[in-house]
């Protein structure tokens, strides 16, 4: 799975942290699924995104930091939990 992330998430250096964010993207919701996959694997800009779901260009930028915060907070959990 390690191999299918983007550049970016390749600092998670660890397999556990890897698999924190993995399990975290995937226990998103799926609309922030969606805005996450086509920002950072599709790399559309959040305007795009907004055309190609039909949501306001707001609402998306909500979902992605939404879906940022999540996977950040969840990395940190997991990196105090591991101290």
């Amino acid at each position: 799975m390690r191999d299918r992330l983007p550049r970016w998430a390749t600092g998670c250096v660890t397999q556990a942290m890897t698999d924190v964010f993995v399990d975290t993207l995937y226990a998103l919701p799926q609309d922030i699924q969606v805005v996450i996959a086509l920002h950072y694997y599709s790399k559309l800009d959040l305007r795009r995104i907004s055309e190609v779901v039909g949501l306001p260009e707001a609402k998306v930028s909500q979902l992605h930091s939404a879906g940022v915060l999540a996977v950040k907070d969840a990395l940190t959990y997991a990196a105090k939990e591991r101290e």
